[in-house]
């Protein structure tokens, strides 16, 4: 995804061109505690700075912690558009990305502020249109009604959730956008 707002899949690239897993990138931001303050709009030119500050020998870490920073300024400053996040409450992270700690620490620090991620944030949206579609109320996802594959249609091979609601399986989470609607 060239657009900030493909977070996840961007943070999935990001990972897989350092040659790591989704959590192991997240794992190494926790070993560091400053990233570099990038004012990139776009994921486009963030991977290009992320280059860049690669070649000058700043450490995986580092730019791990800076990937996370910089997305969730990104989107606070710039998809949020202007929205008066301070009359709020409460503000809930949800999605998949929501489930790596270090990008929910990077929207705290950016915020001021704590953000809520309630349990199963990654299917809250699923969730939401479900409600919308079947005007019934959603019982909480049990564990046991989800599960995980890998798909092999692509050279992505991504880990792809699958959420299953009267019986019938569906998933969400890939890169190239074929499992993007539920």
């Amino acid at each position: 995804s060239n657009c900030a707002a493909g977070t996840g899949s961007f943070i999935e690239a990001q990972a897989r061109r350092y040659g790591l897993e989704l959590e192991e990138l997240n794992e190494l931001a926790k070993n560091d505690t400053k990233p570099i303050r990038l004012n990139a709009k776009c994921a486009t030119f963030l991977e290009s700075s992320l280059i860049n500050l690669q070649r000058t020998g700043v450490k995986l870490p580092q730019l791990a912690k800076t990937i996370f920073w910089t997305l969730a300024n990104s989107y606070i400053t710039s998809l949020c558009g202007g929205v008066d996040i301070e009359k709020y409450k409460n503000i809930f992270f949800i999605g998949g990305v929501a489930k790596l700690s270090e990008m929910r620490i990077a929207f705290q620090e950016v915020l001021g502020r704590e953000v809520i991620t309630p349990e199963n944030c990654e299917y809250m949206g699923a969730m939401g249109m479900l409600k919308l579609v079947d005007k019934k109320p959603i019982q909480e996802i049990p564990k046991e009604e989800s599960d995980c594959i890998k798909c092999q249609d692509c050279e992505n091979h991504c880990e792809l959730s699958g959420i299953t609601v009267n019986g019938v399986t569906s998933y969400i989470g890939g890169i190239c956008g074929k499992y993007d609607t539920l």
